[in-house]
């Protein structure tokens, strides 16, 4: 699992916040009417009514809340099933090409689209954040071709998975940092089952899995078949990351990259340190270090805030600092 990022969450929360709000202004006019109103005033009925319920959280604060926030509702208001306001909205906001809701335009500018396509565009996440392994950024896809030219829709490759399920936990069907894009394999084995840990929880969770791996035999310079990967548990947390382990599968589904690893370690021996060290002084200027001709070969995987960017980096950096921490010959 990797941590979803972003400097401008709370930005993106209060976005989704707003379109929310105009959608269930929009649902209000629809059923009664011409009747004048502002959203404002819909938010503060909105909120009467979950008082009325016995719900003591506001409309900004169940779909705004960060998740430590959002766990203590969650526990709060697991038996609260009655409104399915926010289900039936999630339904308009990600099923299908035309799914949108919310925002409201000012006359005369363009109209503006929001939903499970635009929020995962925003969030600039391109890998499933529970596996490391499978892209889930948009596609663009032709729609049609006719008189006004090319039109395109997104195409969203990922799937948004609540954290907390909408059959247990309605009200969050729509909280916005409930919603974890995914990938599809991802989201189907994980289904309705609980995780103890979050993507969007507020401490790193980089540190829970590491990557390592054996090699069996000294075959393993020249033959991927002879080197394995493997997973190390933080002990202190062996709980806490369990049921990840377990229902996602991480562990098995690694086991069918053993071939990154040895390319790992290929790279390694046809550039060791001595290489390294001749082309600086064979090409001067063309690298200034080492770690450069290292970034080159592997790609940049030092911050952990960029694992989204690339399938595979959290392997891929665990196995590097493996092999620079315990070095050899071979490298």
């Amino acid at each position: 699992m990797i941590r979803i990022y972003n400097k401008e969450l709370d930005k993106l929360a209060e976005i989704h916040y707003k379109a929310i709000k105009d959608q269930l202004y929009k649902d209000f006019k629809q059923i009664k009417g011409t009747k004048k109103i502002s959203t404002d005033e819909i938010e503060i009925k909105f909120n009467e009514k979950l008082k009325k319920n016995g719900i003591n959280n506001t409309l900004r604060e169940i779909i705004t809340s960060k998740f430590d926030q959002l766990t203590k509702i969650a526990k709060r208001n697991i038996k609260y099933k009655k409104d399915t306001t926010f289900q039936k909205m999630y339904n308009k906001f990600s099923n299908g090409k035309d799914a949108h809701i919310g925002l409201r335009k000012p006359r005369g500018e363009p109209r503006l689209t929001y939903n499970a396509n635009t929020m995962v565009e925003s969030l600039g996440f391109k890998v499933c954040p529970l596996c490391n392994r499978n892209y889930i950024n948009n596609t663009k896809r032709i729609y049609k071709t006719g008189k006004n030219g090319v039109e395109y829709t997104i195409k969203r490759t990922c799937q948004l998975d609540h954290y907390y399920s909408q059959s247990e936990y309605p009200l969050l069907a729509m909280s916005f940092y409930n919603l974890i894009p995914v990938c599809s394999s991802c989201n189907h084995a994980k289904s309705d089952k609980s995780l103890s840990i979050s993507p969007y929880s507020i401490a790193k969770v980089d540190h829970l899995i590491t990557f390592d791996f054996n090699i069996d035999d000294v075959k393993a310079i020249s033959d991927k078949n002879h080197v394995k990967v493997s997973i190390k548990v933080d002990s202190s947390n062996k709980k806490v990351i369990k049921d990840h382990l377990d229902i996602i599968g991480i562990e098995e589904l690694y086991k069918n990259h053993n071939d990154i690893v040895f390319e790992i370690l290929q790279k390694y021996r046809h550039y060791n340190h001595i290489k390294r060290k001749e082309l600086i002084v064979s090409f001067p200027g063309l690298y200034e270090n080492e770690q450069e001709i290292k970034n080159v070969l592997f790609g940049e995987y030092k911050d952990i805030d960029n694992f989204h960017r690339k399938s595979l980096s959290k392997l891929t950096r665990d196995i590097i600092k493996r092999i620079d921490n315990y070095p050899s010959d071979l490298i």
